[in-house]
């Protein structure tokens, strides 16, 4: 027997529409749309699984990509892309060379570093964003 999907809440939708329209992560946009509850990014992450809500999900982020595209607008995907791009490239040159080339190191850290910040996962620590690698000679090895 097949499950006929019920439609969207008008919540479900602002709580779709506040994630891809609005840029807010899914706990901030359960509780934007849901009010104050326990646990908002555990309620956000089963809604999310839900199948009609996934399809919703999946619509709106293809008509608003579809729509900056027409615009001419840096989206969030093509930013991803080209920070992947990057990561991909010196990640390449690094195994067709096998030298760890001060480039290929900064090229792949600030990668992660700003796909990470894109999405909501770094967080600075003592408050400096600017966190720098520092490379040492074998000499300065204890």
């Amino acid at each position: 027997m097949v499950k006929e999907e019920r439609a969207l809440s008008e919540k479900q939708k602002m709580f779709i529409q506040a994630i891809v329209c609005d840029g807010l992560k899914q706990g901030e946009a359960y509780k934007k749309c849901f009010g104050n509850v326990k646990f908002p990014d555990s309620r956000a992450s089963y809604l999310l699984k839900k199948t009609s809500i996934l399809k919703y999900y999946n619509s709106l982020s293809q008509e608003m990509e579809r729509q900056a595209v027409q615009r001419g607008v840096w989206t969030r995907v093509e930013a991803t892309r080209a920070l992947r791009a990057v990561l991909e490239q010196a990640e390449k040159e690094i195994e067709r060379t096998g030298i760890l080339t001060r480039a290929s190191v900064m090229a792949i850290i600030k990668s992660v570093k700003e796909l990470n910040k894109m999405y909501g996962f770094y967080v600075p620590q003592n408050g400096n964003a600017d966190n720098e690698v520092v490379f040492l000679d074998e000499s300065n090895i204890d």
